[in-house]
């Protein structure tokens, strides 16, 4: 019993005899050290298990059947928390639309997903983007939306550093003036 710290080793030098059967010892434990067990906090922390974008659908599912378990929560309840934490509201919906019954039901399904980490670490290895497109094509951001490059050039200048030569004032360019457009005359 070398290995006893604290409050058990002061318990355990404190016992009047060691010759106990393995009953007795169980009994003495459970006596000695009741175990506390504070259903909300258990409750709280499997609330507040969420999917964070950098773990993987097994881990979160894992974590959160882990949590689940200490509260008893099972079958469609324990699917309904599960999907309760998951911030996609793409794979919610998935999910949720699947009917799962059992949480290794939505195991499957959930594991079945790709997530967007990776499906950017395969991009990288391939030499495209998310979206197919070779990652040396200039018309394509990084964020992958098309926009062409006098338009990018266009958005880099701040609204305040633009000045109209026709109105001579400050966040737009003649092309754009309203009292240009306006003082045209109809014909």
């Amino acid at each position: 019993m070398s290995k006893l710290r604290g409050l058990a080793e002061i318990w355990y030098e404190g016992l009047p005899s060691v010759n106990f059967t393995w009953t007795e010892w169980k009994e003495k434990l459970e006596l000695g050290f009741p175990s506390k067990r504070n259903y909300h906090a258990d409750l709280q922390a499997m609330l507040n298990r969420t999917k964070r974008s950098e773990k993987s659908y097994a881990k979160y599912y894992y974590e959160k059947m882990a949590l689940l378990n200490r509260c008893k929560i099972q079958g469609t309840d324990a699917v309904s928390c599960i999907i309760g934490g998951i911030y996609d509201n793409v794979v919610k919906t998935g999910a949720s639309a699947g009917n799962h019954q059992t949480p290794e039901s939505l195991y499957g399904y959930l594991t079945s997903l790709t997530t967007e980490k990776n499906r950017e670490s395969s991009a990288k290895v391939s030499g495209k983007n998310k979206f197919g497109n070779f990652r040396n094509n200039k018309s394509v951001k990084t964020t992958g939306r098309t926009i062409c490059e006098e338009k990018e050039k266009r958005d880099t200048t701040k609204r305040t550093e633009r000045r109209c030569n026709f109105c001579r004032r400050n966040g737009h360019l003649e092309e754009e003036c309203f009292l240009k457009k306006k003082s045209k005359p109809t014909i």
